[in-house]
């Protein structure tokens, strides 16, 4: 599965560590499946004179055994750091 985060730098690794605990579903690395969603959340970026940098993701389709992440709707948030690592594979980053 295709995947998409944007934020102001390149993130080929990503690490639950630095994201926010008080988030939409809590910690974790929040991905969207929706290319455009990236690229109109850049805009939050772009308005404040920061970078805005589309980060491109694959996800395994086979997650067998793990079971803390989170898709209610086009936004995925992966909670388990070893899913991260082992699942999510990092493509291309784009600048915005």
């Amino acid at each position: 599965m295709r995947l998409y985060h944007t934020s102001n730098v390149e993130i080929p690794h990503p690490d639950i560590k630095f994201s926010r605990n008080h988030l939409d579903f809590g910690k974790g690395f929040y991905l969207t499946t929706l290319k455009q969603q990236a690229i109109n959340y850049g805009q939050r970026f772009l308005r404040k004179g920061d970078n805005a940098i589309m980060n491109v993701y694959e996800l395994d389709n086979n997650l067998e055994g793990f079971s803390q992440y989170k898709y209610p709707n086009h936004q995925l948030c992966i909670s388990n750091q070893s899913l991260l690592d082992k699942h999510l594979h990092f493509i291309e980053s784009i600048k915005l």
